[in-house]
């Protein structure tokens, strides 16, 4: 019976994910291919039920399982009584629907490996899937546990779609399985499968090329052991790298769909992690510049256009930062250090930070390493044949250099330890979307080539 539980939880979060996908399909009358469409249902379900948990605590409403489904059902009858209710979806090929089943099968086997083995990395339970157990049991975001002294070391400023997505799990379940709340791992690793096959295949008529390189960033070996140790860095990751795809199509495309997909992806990483936040505000800002330095006649009214979308996903995390903020649930003491006379005598931070990186580059080169080689190997092809991906690298360079300086303004009592205890979580940040544009890049490379002959 638990595992019909589950199996059925699963079927109700994506539900929700198609409510809501095919409220904005609908609404902007579009088409989409079967794999994002089944890859922004996943995510998209996973974030809005954290997200409503959220609201209903803010609001003192009551997690029943009744009061939960109601604003979904609504959302259903409205798309019923418009005739909106089927999505559009592009015609589909026997080759897509094997593809499907093969990334399926990759995503079972990755649930089977996570549901036998247990959490074991004591931040993953500690910062997080603890936080999960607290607010089952109380049935709602308890502010005395968030402030108590014995909560510091839970990190209570962190956002909380981690653990409001695994409290949703115990919610349906009526019990606290730890094992299948890992399950949102698995979809976001589904997830981005589907949407960075679906935009490979686009880009080039070789239906394997795009298959191949999907399969590469999927399985790179740290990716796939950080989904057991119940960290959110590889969330933000994959939130990071959908963005990051959406906002190329927007750039390609200039659909204004694609700024609201790219708007609640990078979103939901903000809500799951600060680093999120700042990737968010990042990507804000490589709009604006994008906008900028474009059609100077249009620039008014291009960005009437893009304020809305980029703004509606930073929503949840705001509310949570000034809910932070009136609480006193604002731990971090970082920004203590930002002044001028501590920037200017703290240059050989950069050294030991350099150095940390370069080291945890090559011991562990055959899980990760690699990767960064190649990013830097293939940026250098990017810039030499003036593909549009150079843009893409300096964003990832920016967020790289931002994470850089976080580590600089450190207080002194805490910068080794935070280096060590960090630094590999925020580089699986940043991994995902390093993979992807060096793929588009190849891609980019091959299907010049070959237009050439």
């Amino acid at each position: 019976m638990e595992i019909i539980n589950f199996i059925l939880t699963i079927i109700y979060t994506y539900f929700i994910g198609y409510c809501i996908t095919n409220s904005i399909l609908s609404f902007f009358k579009t088409k989409i291919d079967l794999f994002s469409f089944f890859g922004l249902c996943g995510i998209i379900g996973f974030g809005a039920s954290a997200i409503e948990l959220f609201i209903f605590s803010l609001l003192k409403i009551p997690w029943n399982q009744n009061l939960i489904v109601i604003p979904w059902l609504l959302i259903i009858v409205y798309l019923f009584i418009k005739k909106q209710y089927k999505f559009k979806i592009n015609r589909i090929k026997i080759v897509d629907l094997l593809a499907l089943f093969f990334f399926l099968f990759i995503a079972i086997i990755l649930i089977g490996w996570t549901l036998t083995n247990p959490i074991w990395a004591w931040d993953g339970w500690a910062i997080w899937n603890f936080k999960a157990h607290v607010f089952y049991f109380r049935g709602f975001i308890p502010l005395d546990f968030l402030k108590s002294s014995g909560a510091n070391f839970d990190h209570p400023e962190y956002p909380l779609l981690l653990p409001l997505s695994q409290t949703w799990i115990y919610l349906f379940l009526a019990k606290i399985q730890t094992g299948f709340s890992q399950i949102i791992y698995v979809v976001y690793y589904f997830s981005m499968m589907l949407i960075s096959f679906s935009f490979f295949k686009k880009i080039t008529k070789n239906y394997m090329l795009p298959l191949v390189l999907t399969i590469l960033l999927a399985l790179t070996p740290n990716m796939i052991a950080q989904s057991q140790v119940n960290y959110a860095d590889i969330l933000v990751g994959i939130s990071f790298l959908l963005g990051l795809i959406y906002l190329i199509k927007w750039v390609k495309f200039k659909l204004k769909i694609d700024l609201y997909f790219m708007s609640i992806l990078l979103g939901l990483g903000a809500f799951t992690k600060q680093e999120g936040g700042l990737i968010y505000i990042l990507f804000i800002l490589f709009i604006l510049l994008d906008i900028l330095f474009g059609n100077r006649k249009k620039l008014s009214s291009n960005i009437k256009t893009v304020v809305f979308p980029i703004s509606l996903g930073v929503i949840p995390w705001m509310i949570w930062v000034i809910y932070c903020k009136i609480h006193g649930l604002d731990t971090s003491i970082l920004t203590s250090n930002i002044n001028l006379h501590f920037l200017s005598t703290n240059t050989d931070r950069f050294h030991v930070i350099f150095s940390a990186i370069y080291h945890q580059i090559t011991d562990n080169f055959s899980s990760a390493g690699f990767i960064w080689p190649l990013f830097a190997f293939v940026a250098i092809l990017a810039l030499y044949f003036r593909l549009e991906t150079k843009r893409y690298y300096f964003l990832i360079l920016v967020t790289v250099f931002c994470y850089i300086m976080i580590y600089y303004i450190t207080p002194s009592e805490l910068f080794k330890w935070y280096l060590a205890a960090s630094l590999d979580r925020l580089m699986l940040q940043i991994t995902p979307a390093a993979i992807f544009i060096s793929s588009y890049t190849l891609l980019m490379l091959w299907n010049s080539k070959n237009k050439s002959r």
